[in-house]
């Protein structure tokens, strides 16, 4: 079977979640066809595991045609579209489909928050009139699954849990309390990813502890990149890798700040590290333990404090979901996602 990849922004956690994807199905034959449009992206020059990698054009229409004819030109069994860009790109040519879509958002434009209502409800419908040049929705977590579902309960929908392969470096980079106390956040810099709360909650923490620092591992939109300086926050850029992983288990603890998500690999990169991590109380991270959870910056800074308080590893309240997240529980699902768009 070969799977063509499609994805506009092959950066961070999606970056992650596909190569996880190539790596737990090394029986099939993967190509990649992939953009980085934005200009603060990583470079794209390779995907470990494919057979051949395309630039994805930058312009909407020209990528819309282009999607039909590589997976026509490399015969693609299944085209696996991954996030909002690259779904639609995937499903809104005219005619016959060039090859069954598999679609999983790695979290639905029309629930994000920061968004408008109109825009949301714009976001919805579009989803929706894709929705029936949709093989099989693919949720990349239990909460996108059921999102998935509601909105076209024909479309079978199949939960690919995130998961890091064998040799990621999160299983052997492991946690230990660093020297200087350090929390961290890790995603791209927008409104989706809440750097404002991230800001509010490092404020209330260093009026206790002037001894604690803060970081955003990332990059992002101009304007915000400058306010989190400007609150005292490093910002690193991109990272990848060891790298990457390095500076998360390195700190004293992730503090998850986004308003709207899928399931970030970050979380279990982090988790898997044993770094203390407590996340956003939102809909798609009620898989999270509840004791690691916050509401707004004041609870945030209550469990950062009490950690810092005394420095433990990651809550065995986490353990559901690293069983949840099992590498073989992802590569058995891609496998019946797959079969299951082709008909076999």
């Amino acid at each position: 079977m070969r799977v063509l990849h499609v994805a506009e922004c092959l950066v961070g956690g999606v970056r992650t979640a596909i190569a996880g994807y190539i790596q737990a199905t090394p029986d099939l034959e993967h190509v990649g066809l992939v953009s980085s449009r934005r200009d603060n992206n990583l470079s794209i020059g390779r995907l470990d595991g494919t057979s051949a990698l395309f630039p994805l054009a930058p312009n909407h229409a020209q990528a819309v045609r282009q999607v039909s004819d590589v997976a026509r030109e490399v015969k693609a069994d299944v085209i696996h579209a991954h996030s909002s860009f690259a779904g639609a790109y995937s499903r809104a040519h005219l005619g016959r489909p060039a090859a069954p879509v598999v679609y999983t958002p790695h979290a639905l434009a029309y629930g994000r928050p920061d968004f408008a209502p109109a825009k949301r409800a714009v976001y919805r419908v579009v989803e929706s009139v894709l929705s029936r040049r949709t093989s099989v929705f693919a949720g990349c977590s239990v909460h996108e699954s059921q999102l998935l579902n509601e909105l076209n309960s024909t479309v079978p929908v199949v939960t690919i849990p995130n998961s890091l392969p064998p040799d990621h470096p999160a299983h052997t980079i492991t946690w230990t309390p660093p020297e200087r106390h350090v929390v961290g956040m890790v995603g791209r810099i927008n409104d989706y990813r809440n750097p404002g709360l991230f800001i509010e909650a490092a404020r209330l923490v260093q009026r206790q502890r002037d001894d604690v620092s803060f970081v955003w591992i990332g990059d992002g939109e101009d304007d915000q990149r400058e306010a989190l300086r400007r609150a005292g926050v490093e910002v690193t850029g991109w990272l990848d890798g060891a790298d990457l992983q390095s500076r998360i288990s390195g700190l004293s603890a992730l503090l998850y700040t986004s308003a709207w998500d899928g399931f970030p690999m970050v979380i279990l990169e982090a988790i898997t590290s044993a770094v203390p991590t407590f996340v956003s109380d939102i809909a798609p991270l009620r898989e999270c333990p509840a004791d690691a959870r916050f509401k707004d910056a004041d609870e945030a800074s209550r469990l950062v404090l009490e950690h810092l308080s005394n420095p433990a590893p990651l809550a065995p309240s986490w353990r559901p979901v690293l069983e949840a997240h099992a590498f073989e529980r992802q590569r058995e699902a891609l496998r019946h996602a797959y079969d299951l768009a082709a008909g076999r």
